[in-house]
């Protein structure tokens, strides 16, 4: 069973690594990263979301990570502009993020 898993996180880092290397290019952008963990009960599945600025979905999802703001889950992306940057770089809860207007 082991070396199935090290074939798939193989697979994985390879994937990573191609799509990394495609984005690399491209002009940074605000990223806004939701993340909800849909096994939690109803009105429970809402994580946060981090705002960063990156060069495509898989960049910014590295950058979640790499600041300490992926809280975990699934995570939907998606790519927006204007947003000031005293929220971005951090995760950000419904409150903060209705308190802002952000949403």
């Amino acid at each position: 069973m082991a070396e199935n898993t090290a074939i798939c996180e193989d697979a994985f880092d390879a994937r990573l690594l191609a799509a990394l290397t495609k984005e690399q290019n491209n002009p940074p952008a605000q990223w806004w990263l939701s993340f909800c963990d849909p096994d939690k009960p109803k009105g429970e599945q809402f994580l946060g979301v981090s705002i960063v600025e990156a060069s495509g979905f898989m960049h910014a999802q590295q950058k979640a990570w790499a600041l300490g703001i992926n809280p975990g889950g699934e995570i939907l992306g998606e790519q927006v502009e204007g947003i000031p940057a005293e929220y971005l770089n951090k995760l950000l809860s419904r409150a903060e993020l209705e308190a802002a207007d952000l949403v």
